[in-house]
């Protein structure tokens, strides 16, 4: 897989384990997460050969649980589900991301 694909990949993974929970990406928060992907992948790619499945499985992981933290935060946030129904935001990716990181390959 080549750095374009794997980018591609990340980020999909990233919206499809939303839309399992009926969430998307509000437009700001998926272009963040879309950079994120890329990032993810340029270190990835950096890595030796022998290392890449290991660091690929853990983006994996670490997108998804990305993913949930924004979800989780969502609901902690007075009023932000009646706002914005079906989202997980800019507010959500900050707050998720001040929780995780550092947390390869995302932060």
């Amino acid at each position: 897989m080549d750095k374009d694909g794997l980018s591609r990949k990340l980020f999909n993974l990233a919206k499809d384990h939303a839309a399992t929970r009926n969430k998307r990406f509000g437009d700001s928060a998926g272009d963040q997460i879309r950079y994120m992907a890329q990032r993810a992948a340029d270190e990835i790619m950096a890595k030796p050969d022998a290392e890449r499945p290991d660091a690929m499985r853990a983006a994996d992981q670490a997108f998804e649980r990305l993913v949930d933290e924004m979800i989780s935060q969502a609901d902690q946030i007075p009023q932000y589900t009646t706002t914005n129904p079906g989202v997980i935001g800019e507010e959500t990716l900050t707050r998720a991301l001040s929780i995780i990181c550092p947390l390869f390959p995302i932060c």
